[in-house]
């Protein structure tokens, strides 16, 4: 993008400019730290939902085909209130996949990348201002 660096004036007029555009560059890395924690976080957290998933799909298919072959009883009641518990336990991880799945994960990615972009442009200005900077004081 092109600026109108051309109309800083003065040298004071430079830093002023630069002490801001500084101060937001700092304020993007930290965004861009605490993006980046977050998607950490959401690959792990990734990873072991898909665990947990596989796991109780397992489970559940096997109690689909444990049960009809038991005889009536505690066990077969047993059995039953596990599989129960396991659809149950299977409704609550694909409502966790929601808010931490796939889709938070691209989410944060995109982020941290917008992020990159704002800082390299940022650079850019900032290089701009002291190029200017440098001008006034020849």
């Amino acid at each position: 993008m092109s600026y109108s660096i051309a109309q800083i004036g003065s040298e004071a007029d430079g830093d002023a400019v630069l002490k801001e555009a500084r101060e937001e560059k700092e304020d993007l890395e930290y965004k861009k730290t605490v993006q980046e924690r977050k998607q950490k976080e959401y690959r792990e957290n990734l990873t072991e939902l898909n665990a947990d998933l596989a796991s109780t799909n397992a489970e559940i298919a096997s109690l689909n085909v444990t049960i009809p072959t038991l005889s009536e009883g505690e066990h077969k009641r047993n059995e039953i209130k596990r599989l129960k518990r396991a659809e149950y336990d299977l409704f609550l991880l694909n409502n966790k996949q929601i808010d931490y799945g796939v889709v938070k994960l691209l989410q944060r990615e995109l982020a941290v990348s917008l992020i990159d972009l704002q800082l390299a442009e940022l650079d850019k200005f900032i290089t701009a201002v002291e190029a200017r900077k440098a001008a006034l004081a020849d």
